[in-house]
């Protein structure tokens, strides 16, 4: 199987995997060869990708996925490596959402949507960012 995972800045993944777990508003689904044709919602949350060099762990905001045959298209507003996240600016950028949604007396509809997004990314990443340090415990 070959997955692709595409963010509006770059491809961010392109290449052969085992399987990949993603987030869908119904759960997560996991694809292994074979899988069925396929048209979904992504979802905020974790994508794992399962290779035979290393697995490799995604936050990811809202996309789509599609599955034709063994060919995976992840397309997805947002996408950062688990270890590439750095926890100190994520807890600042939810501070400063946070912030700017409180302070709504000049803001518009725009500003509150984009600080709700920033908020979610945030969030997602230190909930990524936390649930790798645990796996790496045990």
């Amino acid at each position: 199987m070959n997955l692709k995972v595409i963010t509006p800045e770059k491809v961010f993944f392109d290449g052969p995997i085992n399987e990949v777990i993603v987030p869908t508003p119904n759960g997560e689904i996991a694809i292994l060869p074979g899988h069925v044709n396929l048209l979904t919602q992504v979802s905020d949350g974790e994508v794992i990708i399962k290779s035979s060099s290393k697995d490799q762990y995604l936050a990811v905001t809202n996309g789509f996925l599609q599955i034709q045959k063994d060919e995976i298209s992840l397309i997805s507003d947002f996408a950062i490596r688990s270890d590439e996240i750095d926890a100190k600016k994520a807890q600042d950028a939810q501070k400063q959402a946070q912030e700017r949604m409180q302070n709504t007396k000049d803001s518009t509809e725009q500003d509150m949507a984009l600080a709700q997004a920033e908020m979610r990314r945030a969030i997602l990443q230190l909930n990524v960012l936390n649930r790798r340090r645990g796996s790496r415990q045990v």
